[in-house]
């Protein structure tokens, strides 16, 4: 039988599921002992007089012996020098793509550039900029530019010689290619400018690209900017005859009047490419300041004009 202090006493007080998960759940594991208090307790068991068995002494002395304090492992020092595959990537100093398109600073530039190799201040004063574009660049300095400068970088397109891979300091400089308008010559040219210099100017510094190359490129019209058709509409809306014209359709306010300059096609000599010369289609709105009107739903018949874009003249009505 067992004994009294064996036999399981049972609680007269149920049980709840709180105390039933409570005494499922196992008890958590007592804290470590530091190794001073492990050293310690080594101490007082040997000077106790307790005797301990040889294996044991020596196996408590080689653990204590074990036992040493974790220093904290400090972080390397950072570097900024990277690799890929091999090849170290040096800092670049590239922050235009060959393939982006040309910015506020570069037109500028380009313009500057331009402008600043007039023969003469007339000239230069007479220089409509048309078009000011980026001249794409051959295709190995793209790849150039891919492999090396830009991410994500591929060295694998790095030009490679017996010593290795080719690895460049910088790309060629960007170009831009403009199509100027000479008024004073009615001459159309085309620039190339090398834009090698453009960082000083974003510094407010006074440096400009360099001409390539230039040509005039003659019996060719430009485009017409902005700037023409705004004088072109001002010139036809002051020409007594077209006022005249208008009143007798029942149009007497000139500010609803809209005339758009078209470039005439070339039918002709008269219509030779060595005049500057427009069609301004007129139509007529019902308010003036209707943000939501359609201006080109009432077309002016029966009125044809035509413009010297040059001399900012009526020359036919």
């Amino acid at each position: 039988m067992a004994s009294t202090q064996e036999k399981a006493t049972h609680c007269c007080i149920p049980k709840t599921n709180d105390d039933i998960k409570n005494n499922n759940k196992a008890p958590p594991p007592p804290p470590p002992p530091s190794s001073t208090k492990v050293l310690q307790n080594w101490s007082v068991a040997l000077v106790s007089g307790s005797n301990p068995s040889e294996d044991t002494i020596s196996k408590r002395a080689s653990m204590a012996t074990l036992i040493r304090p974790v220093e904290p492992i400090s972080d390397p020092p950072a570097t900024n020098t990277t690799t890929s595959k091999g090849i170290s990537i040096m800092p670049r100093a590239q922050t235009s793509h060959p393939l982006d398109p040309l910015s506020a600073a570069e037109i500028s530039v380009a313009v500057a550039t331009v402008r600043a190799a007039g023969k003469t201040p007339e000239v230069r004063d007479s220089m409509r900029f048309i078009e000011v574009a980026l001249v794409e660049p051959e295709k190995h300095v793209v790849a150039l530019a891919d492999a090396y400068f830009f991410p994500p970088f591929q060295p694998s397109l790095l030009p490679r010689t017996k010593g290795g891979p080719v690895i460049p300091s910088k790309l060629p400089p960007r170009q831009a290619r403009l199509v100027v308008y000479n008024k004073r010559s009615n001459e159309t040219s085309i620039w190339i400018v090398e834009l090698s210099e453009v960082h000083a100017a974003t510094r407010g510094g006074h440096h400009r690209g360099k001409v390539i190359s230039s040509k005039v490129v003659p019996d060719v019209q430009p485009p017409m900017d902005a700037m023409e058709y705004a004088e072109c509409e001002a010139v036809v809306k002051d020409f007594p005859p077209f006022r005249e014209a208008m009143k007798k359709r029942g149009i007497e306010d000139m500010d609803l009047v809209m005339v758009d300059p078209w470039c005439v096609g070339y039918h002709s000599d008269a219509d030779a490419p060595t005049r500057r010369l427009a069609k301004p289609l007129i139509f007529c709105r019902t308010e003036s300041d209707c943000p939501i009107e359609n201006g080109y739903a009432r077309p002016v018949e029966g009125i044809h004009v035509l413009v010297d874009m040059q001399n900012m003249v009526v020359i036919e009505f």
